[in-house]
């Protein structure tokens, strides 16, 4: 299978439902979806274009965890939940737009993208957890919001940051 389409009126995809498609080159997802379950896509290293679409409020945990070839990314404003290694060890993933809405990132998030070197955080986050960017050694450039109040342990760990500048209220 060299890709998944998902017809209008699918609201949710389930655990593992497209999990090791090691061929699997596009995925089309409808409006109307809201959820994608636990590793849903995992693992389809083919995989390198995916347009997660508005009206998506929650990715499960490790939902394109090692989707090898995907490049870029952008996510929805009306994601509200992105679940732990959401896009771990991505390796090609190098652009990144984060868009308005979103609170938080989740443990492990980006955490193995080693080509990861644009990312644009929204105004809106305000937690950054556990281990999100570590292992992303060509992010050598982050401009973290005002609003960001809580960093996780390590989330920054062996990155190409030269110099992280913390917003004023930082907490942790």
């Amino acid at each position: 299978i060299q890709a998944v389409i998902v017809q209008e009126g699918v609201t949710h995809i389930g655990a593992y439902a497209f999990f090791y498609y090691t061929n699997c080159r596009s995925v089309s997802l409808p409006s109307s979806l809201v959820s994608i379950g636990e590793s849903a896509f995992a693992m389809n290293y083919g995989l390198t274009q995916l347009d997660l679409p508005e009206g998506l409020r929650k990715l499960g945990d490790m939902a394109f965890m090692s989707c090898r070839a995907l490049k870029r990314l952008t996510v929805p404003s009306t994601l509200e939940t992105i679940g732990r290694n959401t896009f771990s060890s991505c390796g090609s993933l190098s652009d990144v737009t984060l868009s308005e809405g979103l609170t938080a990132l989740g443990r492990l998030m980006f955490s193995g993208d080693r080509q990861l070197k644009n990312i644009t955080l929204p105004q809106s986050l305000e937690k950054i957890d556990d281990y999100a960017f570590s292992e992303c050694p060509r992010l050598t450039e982050i401009n973290i919001p005002d609003s960001v109040t809580t960093f996780g342990i390590r989330c920054f760990s062996r990155t190409g940051l030269r110099e992280l500048t913390l917003p004023e209220g930082t907490t942790t």
